[in-house]
């Protein structure tokens, strides 16, 4: 499952089919591009995809590796998701924080 093989070539991975073998990255059960996994089984800019056979690839437009609809700042890269005021908006979207309301922030 997952590798066509014959006698003179051996085994390959088989891109397409759903399954994630070999060096491919994400099998999306399709050939298709522009749907998060390319048609050679790579990733594609701006998408993020799961471990999952076949491959679920989601948007995520800031490249930080937290699918847009997950992520608490989509449009800039925050990969570890801060949170420190705990507004669910991530630190690299807050508003520049006075000191004082960063501090009351931390006590809570």
């Amino acid at each position: 499952v997952g590798y066509e093989c014959n006698p003179v070539d051996g085994c390959e991975p088989v891109c397409g089919d759903g399954f994630v073998v070999g060096d491919e990255v994400c099998d999306d059960d399709n050939l298709d591009d522009d749907d998060g996994c390319a048609a050679d089984c790579t990733v594609e800019d701006g998408f993020v995809c799961d471990d999952g056979e076949p491959s679920l690839c989601l948007v995520d437009t800031d490249e930080d590796g937290v699918a847009d609809d997950e992520d608490n700042c989509p449009d800039d890269a925050n990969p570890d998701q801060e949170d420190d005021d705990l507004d669910g908006v991530g630190d690299a979207c807050d508003e520049a924080d006075t000191d004082i309301e960063r501090v009351l922030s931390l006590l809570r």
